[in-house]
């Protein structure tokens, strides 16, 4: 076994764990087997597996933002261009993963027994709907483009899992094209 390994290694590796196996089907033992070290230098980078969730969720949420979200306030595009940039993008990653998001595997299995991923969940979410409502005040008004955004999030989540269970991803399409439609609609 190798002797070390930096926290961001065991972070992507765990990454991986979770999404194939799962939150609760996850041990600290096959951390450090995957990450090739002994559990004693595992819990030395990490104390706890609540710690490593934490820093997975974290880490999928920020790049989650980055990578997606971020696109929304590129104004240098229009708004509908930045939709459907985002959702083009979104969509993409979910089909590609078969729906299996880190996201939702850690707030669905981990949640309950660590409150904090509940808050991270929900900060995800909302910033989903702060980026849908920006875009979408370009032709609504504040408040109804912030109820659009909640529902077009509701649904947008609703399809990734429905898309996860049946391997079927049509609904997210539609949804997506609806989306779209509030910002073509005059």
């Amino acid at each position: 076994m190798r002797r070390s390994l930096s926290r961001q290694k065991i972070i992507e590796k765990t990454s991986v764990l979770f999404v194939q196996q799962g939150y609760q089907r996850t041990t600290m033992s096959d951390i450090a087997r995957v990450c090739q070290v002994k559990k004693a230098t595992l819990y030395h980078h990490i104390p706890s597996r609540k710690i490593v969730v934490l820093e997975v969720l974290e880490q999928a949420i920020s790049m989650c933002k980055m990578d997606h979200l971020s696109v929304v306030y590129q104004e240098e595009i229009t708004p509908l261009e930045r939709l459907v940039k985002l959702l083009t993008l979104s969509n993409h990653f979910f089909i590609a993963r078969k729906g299996r998001c880190l996201i939702h595997i850690l707030w669905y299995e981990a949640a309950e027994e660590i409150p904090e991923v509940m808050t991270l969940v929900k900060d995800y979410f909302t910033a989903w709907v702060d980026a849908l409502t920006f875009l979408l005040r370009t032709q609504y008004s504040e408040t109804q483009s912030k109820k659009l955004a909640e529902n077009a999030v509701a649904q947008l989540q609703g399809a990734i899992l429905y898309g996860s269970l049946f391997q079927n991803y049509q609904p997210l399409k539609s949804i997506s094209e609806q989306l779209i439609g509030l910002l073509t609609a005059s």
